[in-house]
């Protein structure tokens, strides 16, 4: 046992007497880490007033071009709702209007030639045309008359007003009293 671990005199030394003590290692560690903690804090106060400027700028150029659009959609929104609503209106006035124009095309259809009007004033409550015209002859305006009261279909009553005997024909005046779906639906060529 006199074997065991007995200390060896020098043995220390002449284990680590070959290596050498280099100083400027742990200096040149500490300043490589201070140069990349420096560039560290240089790229995160580049990131947080450059770049985050930057993103700013572009967030805020893209929320102005979103409220640009959405403006743009709202109003042409409302001028869809407008017109749609023009088109609804225009529909329910088209159903229930009358056909003043009825009156334009059965006089087209009713008239003879040497007679002329030179006043209509149309009633559509009372269903109603009062004319004033001239024409040539009393024979005329009998016959104009008669062509017009022969219109049973859209024709009710016809009430001859007044008759002016006039230098070279006669005045008169009469009232066209029509049917009532006279007024209510358009007139067929």
């Amino acid at each position: 046992m006199t074997d065991q671990f007995i200390p060896q005199q020098g043995g220390m030394r002449e284990q680590f007497a070959d290596a050498q003590v280099s100083i400027g290692t742990p200096w040149r560690v500490l300043i490589i880490s201070f140069i990349i903690f420096a560039l560290a804090i240089f790229i995160e106060l580049g990131l947080a007033f450059g770049y985050e400027g930057y993103l700013n700028g572009k967030i805020a150029a893209a929320d102005s071009q979103i409220q640009t659009l959405a403006a743009s959609v709202a109003q042409k929104q409302q001028e869809f709702v407008t017109f749609y609503s023009q088109v609804v209106n225009l529909k329910s006035v088209l159903e229930k209007r009358s056909f003043t124009a009825n009156v334009f095309t059965f006089l087209e259809r009713n008239v003879i030639a040497p007679v002329y009007f030179t006043e209509a004033d149309i009633s559509t409550p009372r269903q109603e045309v009062a004319l004033k015209g001239f024409a040539p002859t009393l024979g005329d305006l009998s016959r104009q008359i008669a062509v017009i009261e022969a219109d049973q279909k859209n024709v009710k009553d016809v009430v001859l007003n007044e008759v002016n005997l006039q230098g070279g024909g006669v005045g008169f005046s009469f009232t066209i009293t029509f049917t009532p779906d006279f007024f209510k639906r358009p007139l067929t060529p």
